[in-house]
């Protein structure tokens, strides 16, 4: 019988399987944010399935769920989430998640009855994600100095002077060089995201909408 927290997936939109389901973004992110360091494939605390894969990203895209409890265990990030009305698990990279924070469940890969043997406790129903992405962060209109230009994987990845902080942002293809001015109307944090094109990790990155060079 398909688990209480299952079927609120099921009933938010997205497709449920017996016992495994998949949560597919309509929008998926540029690239899956691999586990954090110390978390690879290959170092998986024992019982833990492996997160990562095309059909697994992580995006800013709903449903979303607010954050009421988390855990880490094993180099992974655990958070009890609400989500219209139920209480469900989900599990990550290791990420700094307040209670009151609003994460997306798009992009998750789902388990039922899965035991974690790092906490010694099992699951009724459990969702894994490649990253912890909430809602839109940045204010529009947000626009800083380029210090640093990387392109990889068809996006553009710069680093940005916003006067009192520094800040790196991607967007889809556009050419920017150093020392000029880029805007953008909205972002959607990611912590720990590694980006495969780059062979690079950055502890945090706005991917933005709108990314544009105004001098």
């Amino acid at each position: 019988m398909m688990s209480k927290s299952a079927g609120l997936i099921f009933g938010v939109g997205v497709l449920v399987a017996v016992a495994i389901f998949v949560i597919n973004p309509s929008s998926p992110g540029p690239e899956a944010a691999a586990p954090a360091s110390g978390a690879s494939a290959a170092g998986l605390p024992p019982g833990h399935p492996e997160i990562g894969g095309a059909e697994a990203q992580a995006t800013a895209e709903g449903p979303f769920a607010t954050v009421v409890e988390t855990l880490a265990s094993g180099g992974y990030t655990y958070a009890r989430v609400a989500a219209d009305g139920e209480d469900i698990w989900v599990a990550g990279p290791t990420a700094s998640l307040e209670v009151g924070q609003e994460i997306s469940l798009a992009g998750a890969m789902g388990m039922e009855n899965f035991h974690a043997a790092s906490l010694d406790r099992t699951f009724e129903s459990i969702l894994f994600l490649n990253g912890f992405a909430g809602r839109a962060a940045a204010p529009e209109g947000q626009s800083g100095t380029a210090l640093e230009v990387i392109y990889g994987g068809g996006y553009t990845y710069v680093r940005v002077d916003l006067g009192d902080s520094e800040e790196w942002i991607a967007g889809m293809g556009v050419a920017v060089s150093e020392g000029q001015t880029v805007a953008w109307q909205a972002g959607s944090p990611m912590e720990n995201f590694a980006s495969p094109s780059l062979e690079r990790t950055f502890p945090r990155i706005l991917f933005v909408d709108g990314l544009r060079v105004e001098g």
